[in-house]
């Protein structure tokens, strides 16, 4: 049993405390999809003055009943989606509750808990502790889209890991989906639905043998970089009794201009900043589709100043706007202009941050090796 703290208790800035939960351990930058989350993991995070957190979080409310934690300027500790709830502990004390954030890891956000000393009160009162469900980081779905037919998209699909919803794809021929490297991990199952709008039923379901799964073998999950994997289905994904049509690859080497509309489509997370880690009551299971420009490759690298955007690697985004992008879950999906698939769900730094735009494979670039062990 975790010891409660006197009321009003204050911990001093700089003090390490414990963080632990079987969350994500998605940091900033990293993938759009986690696994290997079955093992109970913590770290240690220092507490961060509450004037110094409410500079860092201008618009973010930082109120009396929250306080802060984490690595300002150098980031890649923080807790994540999925602790909601869980423990900040010092010497032995619960100090606070895993509430919220911007992203996960960021060095420039840190993360935001429910302050138990401020609320101590409230908790003797009632005698019962109460799961916290404050604005933070999670589960909406793709952000500042729209509900879409999957006929007018029927080139996406989405994919289970472990029969689970994990991230989207795109059919490029009719035994062949292009997906995100870091969607793929050993020891998992696969399978795929097509040609539906919900990613609960309707359409048609195929099972992936893992013998038939290609990731490209120079992605680096550290950088993101070569994120790009090729699904082979035995069955013909494009029957006469489905909806399901393959999407064009681009020429290699092929240019699409900053500025050009792309379209970004998934079933994943409508996430944005401030909202919670944790979303019991979604129950949205429709296809959803955003508008986002790309953006020039020089300034997605001054927007990206700590880790590399490499030539194989895209961006799109609205920068000093945000509020659309794609986000957790949408993994692997498709990023199409006119008709072709010019890039795959990535990377990126939170979801729709008007700083940070998303990441995506380039597939332009990455079209030799797709030609080469798809043979498409």
């Amino acid at each position: 049993m975790v010891k409660l703290p006197s009321e009003n208790q204050i911990t001093k800035a700089g003090v390490l405390a414990k963080v632990s939960g079987w969350g994500h351990r998605q940091q900033i930058n990293y993938p759009k999809l986690n696994a290997d989350r079955d093992i109970l993991h913590a770290v240690q995070v220092p507490i961060v003055d509450h004037s110094v957190c409410t500079e860092h979080y201008p618009y973010g409310k930082i109120t009396d009943r929250m306080i802060c934690a984490g690595y300002l300027g150098i980031g890649g500790r923080d807790s994540c989606q999925g602790d909601s709830g869980g423990p900040l502990v010092v010497n032995g004390v619960l100090i606070g509750i895993v509430s919220w954030g911007f992203g996960c890891a960021d060095p420039q956000y840190p993360g935001v808990y429910t302050d138990v000393a401020y609320l101590r009160e409230w908790i003797k009162r009632t005698g019962v502790f109460v799961a916290f469900i404050s604005p933070s980081k999670a589960n909406d779905r793709i952000v500042g889209g729209q509900e879409v037919d999957i006929a007018d998209y029927p080139y996406q699909v989405a994919l289970y890991v472990d029969g689970e919803l994990s991230c989207g794809g795109s059919i490029v021929n009719e035994h062949l989906v292009v997906t995100a490297a870091h969607c793929i991990h050993e020891n998992y199952t696969y399978a795929i639905r097509v040609g539906s709008s919900s990613y609960k039923h309707g359409g048609e379901v195929y099972q992936i043998d893992p013998k038939n799964i290609i990731a490209h073998e120079k992605f680096d999950s550290n950088s993101t970089d070569y994120d790009i994997a090729l699904l082979r289905v035995s069955q013909s994904l494009l029957s006469e009794n489905s909806i399901a049509k393959a999407v064009k690859l681009p020429v290699s080497g092929q240019k699409t201009d900053a500025g050009v509309l792309a379209k970004v489509s998934g079933w994943g997370d409508r996430q944005q900043k401030n909202f919670p880690k944790f979303n019991g009551n979604s129950s949205d299971d429709k296809l959803r589709a955003v508008e986002v420009p790309i953006v020039e490759q020089a300034e997605c690298k001054k927007r990206y100043r700590s880790h590399p955007i490499t030539d194989r690697m895209i961006c799109a985004g609205y920068l000093d706007i945000g509020g659309k992008d794609a986000c957790q879950n949408d993994s692997g999906g498709p990023m199409v202009v006119d008709g072709v698939l010019v890039g795959v769900v990535s990377w990126g730094s939170g979801c729709a941050d008007k700083n940070y735009p998303g990441v995506y494979a380039n597939v332009a670039n990455l079209r030799d090796w797709i030609k080469e062990h798809g043979k498409i």
